[in-house]
């Protein structure tokens, strides 16, 4: 049986973590486009606007750093959306909320599934 620190070390386990680090970059830059072009000047609407592009870009170097086996970025991409889901939960602005629960619960989901998929392969 394979451990978890092997499974989470194998390039199997990077793409998948790669893929949907560019899914989510894909999605916040069609929602931060949206906001921009829609946010009529308003300083909220276009700070998030803003917030959300900067996000993508560093889910997209993340990504391909992830895809080219760097172990350390697949840390900082833990640590990173482990802040930032304790940030939106302690500080809940309402806004976005349930796609931010709704886009963990993916990834939680589909992280899981690898796992338990290459441990039953292994036996």
């Amino acid at each position: 049986m394979k451990s978890t620190k092997d499974i989470l070390r194998s390039p199997g386990f990077k793409r998948e973590v790669s893929i949907l680090l560019f899914g989510f970059a894909a999605i916040g830059g069609l929602v931060s486009i949206l906001l921009l072009a829609l946010g009529n000047s308003d300083p909220e609407v276009l700070a998030s606007g803003v917030g959300i592009l900067i996000q993508s870009i560093i889910y997209v170097v993340l990504g391909v750093f992830i895809r080219r086996g760097s172990f350390t970025a697949l840390w900082i991409t833990g640590v990173l959306f482990t802040l930032d889901t304790l940030l939106v939960f302690l500080f809940p602005s309402g806004k976005g909320l349930g796609a931010m629960i709704v886009s963990r619960g993916i990834l939680i989901y589909v992280l899981i599934r690898y796992v338990r998929r290459q441990r039953a392969l292994a036996t």
